[in-house]
């Protein structure tokens, strides 16, 4: 019960923080915030992930892990495999 009243102070405390902030700042987050890509899901790939548990965890793995932007052999040096 009191874990509920410190997150509820915490998350207005981050609210009137984040109204406080820099407008260039809250600017610059939401041009940012547009050019994000957001992965679109095929109606048929949809219902494969709903009915499985495992394609599920890997379709979120996949999103969520990092892709290098450049191959490893086009780097300037080399590296330790």
């Amino acid at each position: 019960f009191p874990v509920t009243f410190m997150l509820a102070e915490m998350g207005s405390e981050l609210l009137s923080d984040n109204q406080k902030q820099n407008p260039e700042l809250s600017k610059e987050i939401d041009q940012r915030k547009e050019k994000m890509r957001t992965p679109t899901i095929r109606p048929s790939e949809m219902k494969r992930l709903l009915s499985s548990v495992l394609a599920r965890k890997e379709r979120i793995e996949e999103l969520t892990s990092p892709v290098a932007q450049i191959e490893k052999r086009d780097l300037p040096f080399k590296t330790q495999s």
